[in-house]
């Protein structure tokens, strides 16, 4: 479970493994990298799935509660610094 204040960014990143999203409270803004950026407004009740290795990025403008969940062990790649 991740509880973020309105205005939290979260920066480019990427994991090894799936990353599931799903939001409980707030809203929540996603956008990833795949050859073109896609954004997504998620709500109470939407569920997100961002496929391995992809670069994402997103942030809460109002105060958010989301569960998140890694296929496999937990990885972190700042994208600036590394990307997949």
């Amino acid at each position: 479970m991740i509880k973020a204040m309105g205005g939290f960014v979260f920066p480019p990143h990427w994991h090894t493994g799936n990353e599931h999203l799903v939001i409980l409270s707030g809203t929540v803004n996603i956008a990833a990298e795949d050859g073109q950026e896609r954004d997504a407004r998620l709500v109470p009740g939407d569920y997100l799935n961002i496929p391995a290795r992809r670069v994402h990025w997103g942030s809460c403008p109002t105060d958010c509660v989301f569960y998140l969940y890694v296929d496999g062990p937990d990885t972190y790649f700042d994208a600036k610094v590394q990307r997949p």
